[in-house]
């Protein structure tokens, strides 16, 4: 029976997750940028399914997320969490966006992990983006769409 030890990320007191994992990286980023974090969950395309709000440490207020599928009406806006579903890499993935350009029909992502060999933090890549019948697609492959806090 192989025994596996994980590296768990703590910050005060809080269990961020596994280290070196894109579920971790995006917890971690909303706890440092935001004062906030989601539940525990599994795999990072439970995010999608399970995730119905984020904790404010600083009260323990319960704030909204909700759903917007890739084909919105909107864009993500900076702090949005792209999901992708568990059809890549069996697991999904999760990515902090970090930065929106309409003028060059891109957004720019933090992540770790995201295709198994980045493993170092803060790695950040760009996706596209175009507008038809009055919807915006991210142009990625198995992306579910976003979490966005209620406004």
């Amino acid at each position: 029976m192989n025994s596996y030890v994980f590296d768990k990320s703590v910050n005060a007191g809080n269990d961020l997750g596994i280290k070196k994992q894109c579920v971790e990286f995006a917890r971690r980023w909303l706890y440092e940028n935001k004062g906030m974090i989601y539940q525990d969950v599994v795999i990072a395309a439970d995010i999608w399914d399970k995730v119905n709000c984020y904790t404010r440490l600083l009260d323990a207020r319960k704030i909204p997320v909700e759903n917007v599928i890739n084909g919105a009406f909107q864009l993500p806006k900076p702090g949005d969490l792209i999901i992708y579903s568990e059809k890549y890499m069996n697991t999904g993935h999760v990515s902090v966006v970090v930065n929106v350009s309409e003028l060059n029909g891109l957004i720019d992502l933090l992540e770790q992990n995201f295709d198994n060999h980045q493993q170092l933090p803060n790695q950040q890549r760009s996706i596209s983006f175009t507008f038809h019948k009055q919807r915006y697609w991210l142009l990625d492959s198995y992306l579910l769409g976003w979490k966005s806090i209620e406004e």
